[in-house]
């Protein structure tokens, strides 16, 4: 294999390009998905409905992958920044 090519095909720029495209393929699915129940005659409910049930999966779905890739030995996720834990000071 080319030198240094390896870092592309098996390190982290090959994680970040396929985590990429998966949340960019989520990304056109909010935008398209609406338009796609309406064209098979779907209300504004249903279509509402299925919006709501694809956020929601999304959700469960990156947490669970986070879950597996926490139990694999990677690093755990970060607490968001509105968090009520406060980092511990002094110890």
């Amino acid at each position: 294999m080319i030198r240094g090519l390896e870092l592309i095909v098996d390190g982290p720029f090959a994680r970040a390009t396929l985590t990429n495209v998966f949340v960019m393929s989520t990304l056109s699915c909010l935008t398209l998905l609406p338009l796609y129940v309406r064209r098979l005659g779907g209300t504004e409910a249903e279509t509402g409905l299925v919006q709501g049930v694809h956020s929601v999966s999304f959700f469960y779905t990156a947490y669970a992958i986070a879950a597996v890739g926490v139990r694999a030995g990677g690093a755990r996720p970060s607490s968001p920044p509105c968090s009520s834990r406060r980092p511990q000071q002094g110890s």
